[in-house]
């Protein structure tokens, strides 16, 4: 049975690490960052892309290059490739959805996002469904994404979905959202866009938000107002490691 939307976020008090609990020496979607927010009791998203081999590979870009230096489309890779010829900038290898479940084992929430790329959206949501089998509680996993078709593919699963919604000023961003928000468990959106009158309408009117991604003071303060709960990372930029700064507020905040 799907649980509550409303159990789910109200148990999830300090909200959700974006890409796990990154910082200065722990890369984002690493080995290294879903450790972290485990060791602190934190629900934790990733990002999983599908290579050319049919493996959910953690990754937010499609490209690798800002992740570790080197360009590579993710859909256009072999996992053995991906392993022998790309690491992360702490050295470590970009892991599958596999391996990490083999050091989670739905110890803390996660909060998984789908990337869909090039339309393929069907084959995707097909991977995802066959990690989600594994999953033996289904409040440990809520699923996202911006393409609403991979959602619609696990509609007949347990899990909680969320529509992101995030800022592409393009065709593609008004084609996502012009469907009902009503149609998932949840919405996802952008930080940015909280104080806009229809998502404040949604929420009254019983609507459940997630949103991402909170990198300040202000964001927190906005977040606790507008929000049913925040995604949030204590790294200010989406830089490489030596372009980064740690926000402290934020980091003292998800501590105590």
């Amino acid at each position: 049975m799907k649980p509550n939307i409303n159990e789910v976020f109200a148990s999830w008090p300090k909200g959700v690490c974006h890409r796990g609990y990154h910082d200065l020496t722990r890369p984002e979607n690493s080995r290294a960052a879903f450790l972290h927010a485990m060791e602190n009791d934190l629900p934790f998203e990733c990002d999983v892309h599908l290579t050319k081999d049919g493996h959910l590979l953690i990754s937010h870009d499609d490209n690798l290059l800002r992740a570790t230096g080197k360009e590579g489309k993710i859909e256009n890779l072999d996992l053995e490739t991906i392993k022998k010829d790309y690491r992360l900038f702490d050295g470590d290898t970009l892991m599958t959805l596999d391996e990490l479940y083999l050091i989670w084992k739905e110890c803390v929430p996660l909060v998984l996002e789908l990337k869909s790329v090039d339309d393929n959206y069907k084959a995707l949501a097909e991977a995802a469904r066959k990690f989600l089998a594994k999953i033996k509680d289904p409040k440990k996993v809520a699923v996202i994404c911006f393409d609403a078709r991979a959602l619609r593919e696990l509609k007949d699963t347990d899990f909680n979905l969320g529509l992101l919604i995030g800022d592409k000023p393009d065709l593609e961003f008004f084609r996502r959202h012009s469907y009902d928000l009503y149609e998932f468990d949840f919405i996802d959106l952008n930080v940015f866009f909280l104080i806009f009158p229809m998502f404040q309408k949604y929420r009254k009117k019983g609507g459940k938000i997630l949103t991402w991604t909170v990198r300040s003071e202000k964001d927190y303060i906005k977040t606790k107002k507008k929000a049913d709960c925040p995604t949030w990372e204590v790294i200010r930029s989406n830089l490489p490691l030596e372009g980064q700064q740690v926000d402290s507020f934020l980091d003292n905040v998800w501590k105590k």
